[in-house]
């Protein structure tokens, strides 16, 4: 197995693990192809059938301080002011990562939110699309790691 495959490997699974907390009136916990009860409520709240969750913090899995990742989300939020969105912190259960701030952002389609999620240098983003399982996607952005 080469080196390469080795970190996507590890990668893809450390995305898959991560617990992504909404940070709503009532926050909640979104998981990788898990249906979120909580996640439906709120696109039928904002009237919409899609979501999208990314973060500008870290790009290409580099860390980057706290200030650094807070800076580049006002930024990325400041590019989505006609946009409904909830602030997310996603947490590695395993504590190996910080946690990283990022947004929910209600009915951003996956081809916006892959510009957006490429924009702000991320491997990937999770995608809720009809039903409420938020899907890991890729950005092609590749880890300098």
């Amino acid at each position: 197995m080469s080196g390469s495959h080795t970190l996507a490997s590890d990668l893809e699974q450390a995305y898959r693990k991560t617990i992504y907390r909404v940070l709503a009136d009532s926050p909640f916990d979104l998981r990788v192809d898990r249906y979120s009860p909580e996640l439906e409520a709120w696109h039928r709240t904002c009237g919409v059938s899609s979501s999208a969750l990314i973060t500008a913090a870290n790009p290409r899995s580099q860390q980057l301080s706290d200030r650094e990742n807070q800076a580049r989300n006002r930024s990325m939020r400041g590019d989505l002011q006609s946009w409904t969105v909830l602030p997310t912190s996603s947490v590695d259960p395993d504590g190996k990562w910080p946690m990283e701030p990022g947004l929910l952002i209600a009915g951003l389609g996956s081809e916006l939110a892959q510009q957006l999620s490429s924009r702000w240098g991320q491997i990937a983003w999770l995608q809720s699309e009809h039903a409420a399982s938020p899907a890991l996607m890729w950005t092609g952005v590749s880890s300098v790691r």
